[in-house]
């Protein structure tokens, strides 16, 4: 959906005053490498429609063109703009991407999560969001330039009731220092009073690092994350931070999305995680930059699952059970025609005899394959997969994601 017009205001200005200031902080953690001093964790929110996916794309942009290392961490399961619609991903971006090649990257650290929206199954997205953040400060531990880079987070567009909650969830997770709220300014309001109290926790909790300190007979010691701190608290700037909001207006190109126009979007992603980009001469397509390749595999050799059961009663459940835990247990799908026109995720989940189902939702995503059909009287399943040869696991994880090819 495109429209031609000139404008005389612009909010350019802003999103470039924006990225200078988290420059500043990113190059204050590369002067400080030794204690661990880590970049900006910028949390871009807002409701449908305001251009959050745009404004991360320029942020990374702007980010790599002054040789940074950025992490854009997609949350928006409904788009899926580094894999595909149904996943929460992270990848790595060193180059600047192209507006109308979209946010591409050849290895992403993804989730499964299977739905298009994160109210579906909340629990399930809280979970996932918390184990993607746990990969990322494993990944920023072991990569001082990624560390200090930073990260570009773009959200759902679900800013009320729960919706709010998660987004909290999601800055407690990821650590996000900064968040950038797009023409949104209720939920300016709410965040301010809720990153404040968070910020006097923090505040209150260095005062009490340093009461300990002092009766360690540490007084003349410097304080933890100084200049001259040393090894003794490396994760200081892990623990104590200020959340920071900035209120900024949505550029005036933004446009109103149908929700068939969105549906046509999702499958347009899908098609190019295959196929790739179209190939054109003399305006017409000639072909594509990717050619998937055809999987028959029998049924024996694959498992299919899916994430998450419908919620069960606490009065159904034993004294003390959790009536959410089954909302990220991996249920047996069985191999019937229902499974055609399928999305299915690639676990990194080992299989074996003794397997612990229950735990397939912790292992990350490393592809995706195409359901074209199933035949059920040579009990083969045939897979439109990205790449020759066999899967790259047996453990394949079904949502509510459905494709026409």
């Amino acid at each position: 959906m495109a429209v031609v017009y000139t404008s005389d205001s612009t909010p350019m200005v802003s999103y470039i005053n924006t990225h200078a200031a988290l420059e500043q902080r990113r190059t204050l953690a590369e002067e400080d490498l030794e204690n661990k001093r880590r970049g900006p964790r910028c949390m871009i929110v807002g409701a449908a429609d305001v251009g959050k996916s745009r404004v991360s794309q320029t942020l990374i942009n702007y980010a790599v063109r002054r040789g940074r290392k950025p992490l854009l961490v997609d949350l928006d399961c409904g788009q899926g703009a580094v894999t595909v619609p149904g996943t929460i991903s992270a990848a790595l971006f060193e180059r600047p991407t192209e507006p109308e090649l979209g946010m591409t990257n050849s290895t992403p650290l993804c989730y499964h999560y299977g739905c298009t929206t994160p109210e579906r199954k909340e629990t399930h997205y809280k979970y996932i969001v918390e184990a993607l953040a746990k990969g990322l400060d494993e990944r920023c531990l072991k990569d001082d330039k990624v560390r200090s880079a930073g990260y570009i987070i773009n959200t759902p567009a679900w800013v009320t009731g729960n919706g709010t909650t998660l987004l909290k969830h999601m800055v407690t997770a990821l650590k996000v220092d900064v968040i950038l709220v797009l023409d949104h300014e209720r939920l300016y309001s709410e965040l301010s009073r809720w990153a404040a109290k968070e910020n006097e926790k923090h505040a209150q909790a260095v005062e009490q690092l340093v009461e300990k300190e002092q009766a360690d007979r540490l007084k003349d010691a410097p304080a933890p994350g100084t200049e001259d701190a040393g090894a003794r608290d490396k994760d200081y700037f892990d623990k104590y931070y200020n959340i920071e909001l900035v209120r900024l207006s949505k550029s005036g190109g933004v446009v109103t999305r149908p929700e068939p126009y969105r549906h046509d979007e999702r499958s347009a992603q899908i098609r190019q995680y295959f196929y790739g980009h179209p190939v054109t001469k003399d305006d017409k397509i000639i072909g594509s930059t990717l050619f998937p390749h055809s999987l028959v595999v029998p049924f024996d050799s694959v498992k299919v699952f899916k994430i998450g059961a419908p919620p069960v009663p606490q009065w159904c459940l034993p004294a003390g059970e959790d009536p959410t835990k089954n909302e990220t247990q991996a249920t047996p799908v069985e191999l019937t025609q229902e499974l055609a026109h399928s999305l299915l995720s690639v676990s990194s989940a080992p299989m074996s005899e003794g397997i612990d189902i229950d735990a397939i939702v912790n292992y990350s995503v490393q592809g995706f394959v195409y359901v074209t059909s199933v035949n059920m009287e040579d009990s083969t399943i045939t897979l439109l997969s990205p790449s020759p040869g066999g899967l790259p696991g047996e453990v394949l994880l079904k949502g509510e994601i459905t494709w026409v090819e």
